[in-house]
């Protein structure tokens, strides 16, 4: 018996996990395990929503993606392009009175045959001016380069 002892004591805990009466009982039944887990993977998920959203957050603040930072670039750029169009647009004016028209007279376009006239005519105007630029300023490149050899 001494022997049974020695060896007993020798082996005893080298080995051996000690498990819960719980878990005994969850192996035995299979309950708790998918209820359990479906809890340990909601936590999970909750926390990595947190840090994501935190890293959200931090991204938005430092590099001004805020809605009020879209709106005042949004609002901004509608101001340039409504500039820019007035300034760059030939006959902006006659254009704006020409769809004016066509909208007042959905059914009948030959009313706005004289707001098309005036368009045209300013079209043919404006082109004029542009061919006559363009010379001038050929000419002007002419004379420079041959007083500058």
């Amino acid at each position: 018996m001494a022997a049974a002892e020695k060896c007993k004591k020798k082996t005893e805990g080298v080995g051996v996990v000690t498990i819960s009466e719980s878990l005994v009982k969850r192996l035995e039944t299979g309950e708790g395990d998918a209820k359990e887990q479906e809890a340990r993977q909601a936590a999970t998920d909750e926390e990595w929503m947190k840090k994501l959203k935190c890293m959200d957050d931090y991204h938005t603040e430092e590099h001004g993606l805020t809605f009020a930072n879209f709106n005042k670039v949004l609002s901004s750029t509608e101001r340039e392009i409504a500039l820019a169009t007035k300034e760059f647009v030939p006959c902006h004016d006659k254009v704006r009175d020409l769809i004016k028209c066509y909208r007042q007279f959905k059914k009948c376009s030959l009313m706005c045959s004289r707001e098309v006239q005036e368009f045209v005519n300013c079209v043919d105007e404006t082109k004029k001016e542009m061919e006559t630029s363009a010379r001038n300023k050929n000419k002007i490149n002419e004379i420079t380069s041959d007083t500058v050899l």
